[in-house]
């Protein structure tokens, strides 16, 4: 049976996402890679981040546990955002275009306030998951939706910060700072609890 602590793994994620936020935010270098070999990348990321979705989300519901159905949610978040980010590559389905680095740039601290949520107080003795699962819905019909308006109404997509750029490391440090919040309130807050997901 694989248990784990909510905690451990956000601190585990976020030490994931750390050495390619500094080098988004800090590297100088750039390094080209096709729009298939792009696509691709993309598009297998998505389809793991779909799975942990489907696996937390089916966990969280058979438990009637609301954090564990949240997680689902913050990665069926990220997985809507990672399938806008690959069709939106540019010379694959559609041309040059603002979505693809919007989508990818807003994945990981959309995920990441999602996260947060299951610090909140109220979900730890919630049983209803009726509204946990319309949110998940909702979230991701939002952001595809949006995604689909972007390609459509190009004028729409406001403009991208540049790499390095105050708002580009601003936007990395909140996404930072919402998984390190997450990883004190599991670790150090709540009393450690072990999870059983099979």
């Amino acid at each position: 049976m694989f248990r784990h602590r909510p905690g451990p793994l956000a601190a585990l994620a976020a030490s994931a996402v750390l050495p390619g936020a500094v080098l988004e935010a800090f590297g100088k270098a750039n390094v080209a890679i096709g729009g298939t070999g792009h696509f691709a990348l993309v598009s297998v990321a998505a389809l793991v981040a779909g799975f942990a979705s489907a696996g937390l989300t089916a966990a969280g519901v058979r438990r009637r546990d609301a954090q564990i159905a949240l997680l689902g949610t913050a990665f069926s978040t990220m997985t809507a955002l990672l399938a806008v980010h690959g069709l939106a590559t540019p010379g694959v389905l559609v041309g040059p275009n603002g979505v693809v680095a919007l989508a990818g740039g807003l994945s990981l601290p959309a995920g990441a306030a999602v996260l947060a949520l299951t610090a909140l107080p109220g979900l730890r003795g919630m049983r209803r998951m009726g509204p946990l699962l319309a949110l998940q819905a909702a979230l991701a019909t939002i952001v595809l939706a949006l995604g689909a308006a972007g390609l459509l109404w190009p004028t729409l997509v406001p403009a991208v910060p540049a790499s390095g750029s105050r708002t580009a490391v601003a936007l990395m440090s909140l996404g930072l700072t919402l998984f390190g919040l997450l990883a004190w309130e599991h670790l150090y807050v709540q009393a450690p609890q072990r999870i059983p997901l099979a």
